[in-house]
């Protein structure tokens, strides 16, 4: 974790979660294969999570999830659209499944091992606790990047 700056709650400061992870992905047509992952939360953006896939030539490839949507994906199946999340399991493992659209409509599935995800989302919690990001936003800064001109 990593402190920074004040956020809107008097006294808190900046903090990232950051857990690598290894997942397995996979577009329609091929077959899964383990890829070197990471889970992040910040504390600037705290509604969101970033999933981060570590190509093997050293490139990443990003996805903005709702940290909501990724702990109600524990449980049951959320999302809309572009991004679906749900609980499933394998032989030996409980999992959640990630469905993600492209614009383009391109489809790409990742397996995230559910023990993973509930550590993930209660460190999260533990700085910011769900239902109270609103109170971490800050909506004048937020208001002066979208009306900037410069």
């Amino acid at each position: 974790m990593i402190p920074d700056r004040p956020a809107k709650v008097p006294g808190l400061r900046r903090f990232t979660v950051d857990s690598k992870i290894l997942i397995r992905g996979w577009a329609p047509g091929f077959r899964p294969t383990p890829i070197s992952a990471a889970l992040q939360y910040d504390t600037a953006d705290p509604l969101a999570v970033r999933l981060v896939l570590y190509a093997s030539d050293g490139d990443t490839i990003e996805w903005y999830l709702a940290r909501q949507m990724l702990a109600d994906g524990l449980s049951r199946k959320t999302g809309l659209g572009n991004v679906e999340i749900r609980p499933d399991t394998a032989p030996g493992w409980k999992l959640v499944h990630v469905t993600i659209r492209s614009p383009a409509g391109d489809l790409f599935y990742a397996h995230l091992s559910a023990r993973d995800v509930l550590a993930f989302v209660k460190r999260t919690e533990a700085i910011v606790p769900i239902g109270t990001e609103y109170q971490y936003l800050d909506l004048d800064d937020l208001v002066r990047r979208l009306t900037d001109t410069d």
